[in-house]
């Protein structure tokens, strides 16, 4: 009965150590579950704003390209073959009056 009773206060032992031990084990994942929130609130809001900045930039593209395509469209409709060679020649005679070389 001796071994019986030995038996039986190990057990309760045991438990008692084996509780203590699941309540340090629960405490650490409740503290580890608060941790890994905190970091995925933080991840979750740095992807937000990096969408926000992504919506923003290409709303500024998308408005730059109307502007530029405008002006073009504006360019082309002034566009005249005329036009161009007389600036081209305009140019060409400008530079060439500018670097001519002095006859000495």
């Amino acid at each position: 009965m001796n071994i019986a009773k030995e038996r039986e206060t190990d057990y309760s032992n045991s438990l008692a150590v084996a509780n203590e031990a699941l309540a340090n084990i629960v405490e650490d994942l409740k503290q580890n579950q608060l941790a890994l929130a905190k970091f995925e609130a933080e991840r979750c809001e740095q992807i937000h704003s990096s969408i926000n900045q992504f919506v923003v930039f290409e709303k500024f593209a998308e408005m730059n390209n109307k502007y530029d395509v405008k002006h073009f469209s504006d360019l082309i409709d002034t566009f005249t073959v005329t036009k161009e060679m007389e600036l081209i020649n305009d140019l060409v005679t400008k530079d060439i009056v500018d670097n001519r070389v002095p006859l000495a």
